[in-house]
């Protein structure tokens, strides 16, 4: 017997369409080289010195923006089994663990609430998971590599110096706060789209790993994916890429 849960994720655009010499281009509110919680998923404060002067497209500063004009769809179908390391690398992408090194002082951890949620379920009802993925890329926003640090990054990073000469309980605290203040990341790559998910799960006594019938039960979740989401008489390329071929399937009315 089969039963899902279906979710949706819809990533929207943080932008706007501008006038810009008779053309219309994208105005950003979202921009790279600012700073990554990748333990609480949060972004931080601003570690590079990025500006953008009244959401204005011309006193932008440290970023480049490229349009992806013909973007193309990409559907995933993958089997998730968070028990079975053969299955997809769930945690790369929804599993976000960080760990950052200063002197003696050493933050790690996969928090992750969504990762949590479905391995207590395969655990507990004893499923599998087919996972559809269907986005589509706008552009590409991209950090300028010569951009300065942000002021107050620069500030803090060299209290954290000083203190690290004769004062490891000050410099250890003060890169801790510093942590706090900017994460564990930067960002230097946003790219701006949209995905819609649906996941699919098997009772285990149902799922036959047999590599005939997983594409049956491929294809099924994926015809279960578009008919949810009204796809089917959609028209548009569909990108799917398996193991050994990659192949490009045509969806008309």
């Amino acid at each position: 017997m089969q039963y899902y849960t279906c979710s949706l994720l819809l990533l929207l655009i943080h932008s706007l369409v501008g006038i810009v010499d008779g053309e219309k281009s994208l105005k950003l509110d979202i921009y790279p080289g600012y700073g990554w919680d990748h333990l609480r998923l949060l972004e931080m404060n601003p570690v590079y010195d990025v500006s953008n002067f009244n959401d204005s497209d011309v006193f932008q500063s440290c970023i480049e923006m490229l349009p992806i004009r013909q973007s193309k769809i990409d559907l995933e179908s993958d089997i998730v089994d968070l028990y079975d390391s053969r299955s997809v690398d769930y945690a790369s992408k929804y599993v976000m663990e960080g760990s950052l090194n200063f002197e003696k002082f050493k933050l790690g951890g996969s928090y992750e609430s969504n990762y949590q949620k479905i391995k207590k379920q395969q655990s507990h009802e004893r499923t599998i998971a087919i996972r559809n993925e269907l986005s589509i890329l706008v552009a590409d926003v991209i950090l300028s590599s010569n951009c300065p640090l942000n002021y107050r990054v620069k500030k803090d990073l060299i209290e954290i110096a000083k203190y690290s000469q004769n004062q490891p309980l000050s410099a250890s605290y003060a890169a801790q706060m510093f942590i706090r203040k900017y994460g564990t990341h930067f960002t230097s790559r946003i790219q701006l789209g949209g995905t819609i998910v649906e996941e699919d799960f098997f009772l285990l006594s149902d799922f036959n790993s047999t590599e005939t019938i997983v594409r049956q039960q491929k294809a099924a979740a994926e015809a279960s994916f578009l008919k949810t989401f009204k796809l089917i008489n959609c028209s548009f390329i569909i990108s799917r890429n398996s193991r050994n071929t990659t192949e490009n399937i045509a969806l008309d009315d």
